[in-house]
């Protein structure tokens, strides 16, 4: 059985997009860039996704569906890295296991986030491995 791992940790050059007010308080939390680059990627390859929309220290995030599924995705501003969450909610969750949809979405996106200069390391892992000492995988699925 595949392991999907469905987070990324991402560093790459975007602007910091943060807003503070003139006090120093956080109005707008960073990462929408970001958000919008692997929106833009994603619509690119077919897929239909939302708008980002901020979800304030959580980041930035937006929905990806095809064929009627769900597939959730965030991105959170860390400083010098970017966290990329994803959850996939198919129609019937009793066919999970058999569905290929999550896997070819993450696996399509893995390439083209390693094909845009923007983004100089990518590293996939599971979710209580996010920012783990040790690098993570190149792919966000293996068998």
């Amino acid at each position: 059985m595949a392991v999907i791992r469905p987070c990324a940790e991402l560093y790459a050059d975007f602007p910091d997009d943060q807003i503070e007010d003139e006090d120093g308080e956080i109005i707008q939390f960073g990462g929408r860039g970001v958000a919008e680059a692997i929106a833009a990627i994603l619509q690119r390859l077919g897929y239909d996704v939302s708008p980002p929309e901020h979800q304030q220290e959580h980041g930035w995030d937006f929905e990806v569906t095809t064929q009627g599924k769900r597939v959730w995705m965030q991105v959170s501003d860390l400083g010098e890295v970017y966290i990329l969450a994803t959850e996939y909610y198919p129609r019937f969750s009793l066919f999970k296991k058999n569905d290929s949809t999550y896997p070819e979405l993450l696996t399509r996106l893995n390439a083209e986030l390693r094909a845009d200069s923007r983004f100089h390391k990518v590293w996939w892992r599971l979710i209580n491995d996010v920012l783990a000492e040790a690098p993570g995988a190149n792919e966000p699925v293996s068998s």
